[in-house]
């Protein structure tokens, strides 16, 4: 992209006047691309791309995003607690799918105002997604946050650190929890004052309008397959500890 096409995008965005190009719904293919999510639907891969130049548009909006809040992600060898009796894993996935537009919106203004930027996310939220036949699809299959990439799992982390992130502790005060975007890890152990496990925590997701699953390990149960193709394993000292990198 030239000099002159980005500075023009950089002033249409400061004055409100960029305007998102509807996303294309792909399947069959995996086109190369720095940011796109891709599914399977139906026994079949799909992916929902933007227009070229609101893929940087997307890009830059994410980096900024990212800055204003946090989110970080397992590395190999990282430990957690000792004196683990149970590990519970949450992932969040299902609730992209069921998210109140209102409740992102809600989040993200506090960080960016209400001016040219919140406009564009906004404008973002409502883009409509047009398959090979040029027709809308009108299926929730995607959710109010369209999978495209970064942006995706940003706005998504954004929600859920002025949500999940706190009320967890006023739920469950002493039990340490991680999350890495749409997934938590909770550990819980013997002398815990408050008592989690699968039952507490869909209570919690309900009371939040959330949607996930649970799943749970002990010390030498199979280990769980978590974000970026890791396991997460609790071992004979119940030391929990994301072990190594799966290949396929």
């Amino acid at each position: 992209m030239s000099r002159y096409r980005l500075a023009l995008i950089q002033q249409k965005i400061v004055f409100g006047l960029y305007v998102l190009s509807p996303l294309q719904f792909l399947h069959d293919t995996l086109l190369e691309c720095p940011d796109i999510m891709f599914k399977t639907y139906s026994d079949m891969i799909y992916v929902v791309m933007p227009d070229k130049d609101d893929v940087l548009v997307l890009m830059g909006l994410s980096l900024m995003l990212f800055h204003l809040s946090h989110g970080r992600m397992p590395k190999d060898g990282y430990r957690f607690e000792n004196d683990v009796k149970r590990l519970y894993r949450i992932d969040l996935t299902a609730s992209l799918s069921t998210m109140e537009r209102s409740l992102i919106l809600d989040r993200v203004k506090p960080l960016v105002g209400d001016g040219s930027i919140y406009e564009l996310i906004s404008s973002f939220l409502d883009l409509p997604i047009i398959d090979d036949d040029g027709n809308v699809r009108s299926d929730n299959c995607f959710g109010v946050i369209p999978p495209v990439g970064e942006i995706t799992r940003v706005l998504f982390n954004i929600v859920l650190m002025d949500t999940f992130d706190r009320e967890f502790p006023n739920k469950f005060p002493g039990i340490t929890f991680y999350r890495f975007i749409h997934e938590i890890y909770i550990s819980t152990r013997e002398y815990d004052e408050v008592i989690f496990n699968e039952k507490a925590g869909y209570a919690l997701l309900e009371e939040l309008s959330m949607a996930g699953k649970i799943m749970s390990i002990g010390p030498c149960d199979e280990p769980l397959l978590c974000y970026y193709k890791r396991l997460v394993l609790i071992d004979i000292n119940s030391k929990e500890d994301v072990s190594f990198s799966l290949s396929f």
